[in-house]
């Protein structure tokens, strides 16, 4: 089995991020015609066509926009890498938790639970975002998040994904990886 090129796979990304093979190839630092050799050279390992050009645009086409989805979570993955190795605080804080909180879900509850996890692990960090449903469920697909609590459970589109478990008789949910 051949495997996916991620210096192709970073050139495309690049540009999509960009809109243009230039802007891409200035942020890169090499040639616009590396670049394009690069995204070519993926689109024939993929065996159709990512992005459609014109003289002064760039546009996903289906395949391209499907693409970006997993290319934003393999970068973003990346840079967790990346920061946990540049980080020597990493090391000696270990034990890190970062939650999306949908709307809706009681405050309190949420910060009383994590003031009792943060007493049984004095060396938890935790992290809260908020947001809805939707924009915290890619977070977490991209890996920026460990977990959601959410009221609901997860839509049927997502449990192949994920894994969710009710807190005791309440509605509260918590949405995460299934090793979590």
């Amino acid at each position: 089995m051949e495997w996916l090129n991620f210096r192709h796979l970073y050139a495309f990304w690049m540009v999509a991020k960009e809109g243009s093979f230039t802007r891409a190839a200035e942020k890169m630092f090499v040639a616009q015609s590396a670049v394009s050799s690069q995204v070519s050279a993926l689109e024939a390992y993929m065996r159709q066509r990512l992005l459609n050009r014109t003289p002064r645009s760039v546009e996903l086409t289906p395949a391209g926009r499907h693409l970006l989805d997993y290319a934003q979570a393999i970068f973003a993955q990346s840079r967790a890498i990346n920061a946990l190795i540049q980080d020597p605080e990493v090391f000696r804080n270990k034990h890190r938790l970062r939650l999306g909180l949908v709307g809706g879900v009681s405050r309190y509850f949420v910060y009383r639970f994590l003031e009792h996890l943060g007493r049984k692990d004095p060396d938890l960090q935790v992290s809260v975002t908020d947001g809805s449903y939707d924009e915290l469920f890619g977070m977490l697909w991209r890996f920026e998040l460990d977990a959601i609590i959410t009221l609901e459970p997860p839509h049927k589109k997502d449990m192949g994904e994920v894994y969710y478990r009710k807190l005791g008789e309440s509605d509260l949910c918590v949405v995460g990886v299934p090793a979590l």
